[in-house]
């Protein structure tokens, strides 16, 4: 009978604790319901990687230095050179039988981004190159808004130097405050994208999903998307996107957008909705429905 007491002792004893384990927990809340959001930065942004997506990006995770600028966006590291000058180096790459070494040169003006320069390098295990591809963008504004982005592309391959080739264009047309247009020239394809807002004033960060004229640009949205230039006025509640041909490569053909935020009014999501065009036989026109883009911050 002794033996069985004290088998049934702990047991009560593990009960009791539990119970004094809850009972400290609602400090704990109290002080996390507490928490003063200015001293907290967005740490992640998760995009959704449904099948039904044309295209998705990976999750992005950000660290920060002690002037609480951006130092690291995953496996790559931002040096801030000077007030005109950022660059951006590849730290490790996921490729096999192939090492990268990847740069960005970002140059700015009056605090906003006037053009970006980017090197890669591939090698072979060995350490003997391969290729070196190099692009350069410009990027020009009008009335403060951005206006023009010209990329020029070259690939330099044993034997051949390359020469630069204009690759991409993309002209923005502005109404009332808004960025209601984009025309994407690539490799002769012509996409123009219309873009329709609310009325609400711009909410930070809402623009952070895809196909918005700053995923058009092709940086890191969190450090610069306050450095091209003034911002819309107003929030994009729809994405249309006019092709002159059917694209082969499944592509979004419309995007509407809500946005949610949290107790401290900051975003913390952005629902995608909408529609895919192929002209891929063996590839599908999907619809998505409310694909979550997620905020987190620590």
């Amino acid at each position: 009978m002794k033996f069985q007491k004290s088998t049934i002792f702990p047991f009560a004893l593990i009960i009791l604790l539990a119970t004094a384990c809850s009972s400290e927990d609602s400090p704990k809340d109290e002080q996390e319901q507490e928490i003063n959001p200015a001293n907290q930065k967005l740490v992640s942004i998760t995009y959704p990687t449904s099948s039904n997506l044309a295209y998705m990006n990976d999750k992005q995770e950000y660290q920060y230095d002690d002037l609480s600028r951006i130092k690291l966006n995953g496996a790559i590291e931002i040096k801030y050179v000077s007030d005109d000058l950022i660059e951006t180096n590849l730290l490790e790459d996921n490729m096999s039988n192939v090492d990268l070494e990847a740069k960005t040169f970002i140059k700015l003006k009056d605090k906003n981004i006037v053009s970006f320069i980017g090197n890669r390098v591939f090698k072979k295990l060995t350490g003997e190159v391969t290729s070196i591809d190099r692009d350069s963008t410009v990027i020009s504004y009008e009335n403060g808004y951005l206006f023009k982005l010209v990329t020029y592309f070259k690939s330099i391959t044993t034997g051949s130097t390359g020469k630069y080739y204009l690759q991409k264009q993309i002209d923005f047309t502005i109404t009332n405050g808004n960025i209601t247009q984009t025309k994407t020239t690539e490799y002769g394809d012509v996409v123009v994208t219309n873009y329709t807002y609310d009325s609400s004033p711009y909410i930070p960060m809402g623009d952070f999903g895809y196909e918005t004229p700053l995923h058009k640009v092709g940086l890191i949205k969190p450090l610069f998307y306050n450095k091209l230039g003034k911002s819309s006025a107003n929030n994009i509640i729809k994405i249309e996107n006019v092709f002159t041909k059917t694209p082969f490569q499944k592509s979004y053909k419309t995007i509407s957008f809500k946005r949610n935020f949290d107790k401290y009014g900051r975003i913390s999501e952005i629902l995608l909705s909408g529609s895919c065009v192929t002209s891929n036989p063996d590839n599908v026109a999907t619809d998505f429905t409310d694909e979550k883009v997620l905020f987190e911050y620590k």
